[in-house]
This record gives C-alpha cells, structure tokens and sequence, in this order.
C-alpha cells in the first residue's frame, strides 16, 4: 500500500512541504519516516509559520541490493515520480491561495523528485535534495526542474572496505555505477 500523512492542516497551511523518501522506503516502516518528516516539520514551523508537512510514500521505493537492483534504475522512480506530480497538481487544485510549496528528497527519492519535477505543468517553490543517488540524465541544469530555488546537500562518499570513516555509503554508487541516473545535483 502506498500513503501520505500531514503533519499539520494542508487545507490552511501557507507553508507546504512534501517529504519523499528513497531506498528501503514503505508503509511497513512509514512511523520512521514520518518521524523524520515531523523534524522538517518543526524547522519550518519556527518563527511562528503556518506549516504543513506531508510524509509521502507515494510509490514503491527499491530496497537495498543484493534483494533488489531496482534502486540502479529509473524504472521506480520514473513511476513514483508521476505520483508525485500527480499529488502535486491535486493540491495545487485545492488550493486558491497559492501556498509556498517545497519538496524535501532524500536518496533515491531525489531521483523520484526529479522526474516528478520534470512534467512541465507542475511547479514548487523550493526543491531540497539531500544525499542523492543521482538524477535522472535528461536534468542538465536546475533549470530542467520546475523548481524557483533547487538545494542541494549530501555527506562526503565513502568506498565501503575501501576506506572508513563517517559518510554516505550509499549514494555514490546510484551516481557513479550505472548510466540511468548520473546527474549528481551538487
């Protein structure tokens, strides 16, 4: 099954933010994420702004190999990215008002959040990608992304019994080792 929860009134909200997860992402573990979600939550309630914040698990995320390769393609993202879009564009249409809108992406949901952001008849304030696995290639520049800010972050790669020390074990390896979604978007 697939679900969002808001964390906050979307029907009044003047500050939106979709929260998408990436690889071993489901409903099964959807408390983790949400959790995670309700601490962007309080960041962007500080100062007294009227927030709402959505933990999307909109599509089904690739869990980690050697149970799966699907996190090196796009085939999942592609799909969970039109979902995206498509809840986008539902709540663009409930709301008159035009609420500032963000996306926060982690790992393979930036992927996912690229291909979302992609369809030119959806638009965000803010897109926020933080440890990417990469983007899909046809995104060249920010522009390509219907986005009015895009942010990017990640912790340094670390090369698993290569080397030690604390990093990102993961992201890298969506990027760096197979052709469908090289982009990084630092």
């Amino acid at each position: 099954p697939l679900a969002a929860v808001s964390i906050g009134n979307l029907d009044t909200a003047s500050n939106v933010t979709y929260s998408v997860p990436g690889m071993n992402s489901s409903t099964q573990k959807m408390s983790d994420w949400t959790a995670a979600t309700e601490n962007i939550h309080q960041e962007v309630s500080v100062g007294g702004d009227d927030a709402a914040t959505v933990s999307w698990i909109g599509y089904e995320a690739p869990v980690s190999p050697p149970d799966s390769w699907g996190v090196f393609g796009n085939e999942m993202a592609e799909t969970g990215g039109k979902n995206l879009a498509n809840a986008l564009r539902g709540f663009a249409a409930t709301r008159a008002d035009d609420p500032q809108r963000n996306v926060v992406a982690h790992s393979y949901g930036t992927t996912t959040a690229a291909f979302a952001m992609s369809h030119p008849d959806v638009a965000i304030d803010n897109l926020v990608l933080v440890g990417s696995a990469g983007l899909p290639n046809h995104v060249t520049s920010a522009d390509d992304l219907n986005a009015g800010a895009v942010y990017a972050g990640h912790a340094r790669d670390v090369y698993p019994l290569i080397e030690s020390g604390q990093g990102d074990q993961w992201a890298w390896l969506g990027r760096d080792l197979w052709n469908e979604h090289n982009v990084n978007p630092m």
